[in-house]
């Protein structure tokens, strides 16, 4: 049996999901398998896969039902002591799973999995790096805010869908933060962070993050399930998430009502008084302000190593 399965599902990626696999089959770590769920794809997904000539790569097909039921029937279909999640427009890095292996290994069972740090690359640019939390992640993180990130960055233990449950399916968005909030709120778990960039996230118009209505029917849902569990920083968190979303699409006057719920629910975080003033700026300047502060975040990240 693989010490890790990597799940990668995936629909209609098939330009996109060679440069997925790839990433995997070059890391250091070999005793792997990869286990590709097709979700009902109608392009050359299953071309791509059958493909490859190693016997780590399977190929799995669904009819279309969602990235989680996808990921669910990855994790059902693998074998590994570890379950890797990896969307199909994203990248490990060679150490990744090495990584992740050890960490894992180190930790008692109690220990759900790790998250570790990302970059985030658009147009083949790093316009953001994300860092883990170093160290344990706990109920007390996690119902402030995702500081774990997406399902790319994670690697759990197999016996925790077995305890907790598998991904929430049919849920439009926030699938890993309704995960992340069972793990850690309805067990003894914890999850470590790795605070080392050992995925890059790839955006594009695709994804769900861009769609704003199913995003905020994913936010609903988190305060319907979850009221009494997360905190007012996340609350302003969905507020300011929103905001984000209206301000990519030009609708600065909504961006600008997100920005000042967030402002009034958590009034302690300065980056919501950053983007609220920055919205005035219109469109063009609301984009600049925001790639200068990036750029300047990358900056004192390169330069403090």
């Amino acid at each position: 049996m693989p010490v890790v399965s990597v799940v990668i599902p995936t629909y209609n990626r098939a330009g996109r999901l060679g440069r997925a696999i790839e990433s995997v089959l070059a890391g250091r770590f070999e005793d792997y398998e990869i286990v590709v769920v097709d979700d009902g794809s109608t392009d050359d997904t299953e071309a791509v896969v059958t493909g490859y000539d190693d016997g780590r790569v399977r190929y799995v097909y669904q009819e279309n039902a969602g990235a989680n039921t996808a990921r669910n029937r990855g994790v059902a279909e693998s074998r590994g002591e570890f379950v890797s999640f990896l969307d199909s427009d994203d990248e490990f890095h060679p150490e990744t799973l090495e990584v992740a292996v050890d960490t894992l290994r180190g930790e008692p069972d109690s220990c759900a999995g790790i998250a570790t740090s990302y970059r985030k690359i658009r147009d083949g640019e790093v316009y953001a790096v994300i860092e883990a939390v170093d160290g344990r992640i706990t109920r007390e993180d996690i119902v402030d805010a995702n500081v774990i990130g997406g399902f790319s960055c994670t690697t759990f233990r197999r016996e925790v869908f077995d305890r907790v449950g598998g991904l929430r399916e049919g849920l439009a968005s926030s699938q890993d933060y309704e995960f992340y909030l069972r793990v850690l709120t309805e067990s003894d778990y914890y999850m470590v962070g790795v605070p080392r960039v050992l995925v890059d996230y790839h955006a594009h118009g695709e994804q769900i993050t861009a769609d704003i209505d199913r995003k905020m029917a994913g936010q609903q849902f988190i305060l319907e399930e979850y009221g009494d569990v997360i905190s007012d920083k996340r609350r302003a968190q969905h507020h300011y998430l929103r905001g984000t979303l209206y301000a990519d699409t030009g609708k600065m006057d909504r961006a600008r009502a997100e920005f000042k719920r967030a402002i009034g629910t958590d009034p302690t975080y300065y980056l919501y008084y950053f983007r609220y003033l920055t919205t005035y700026l219109g469109k063009g300047g609301y984009d600049r302000a925001e790639a200068a502060r990036n750029r300047v975040k990358l900056a004192l990240r390169r330069a403090t190593g």
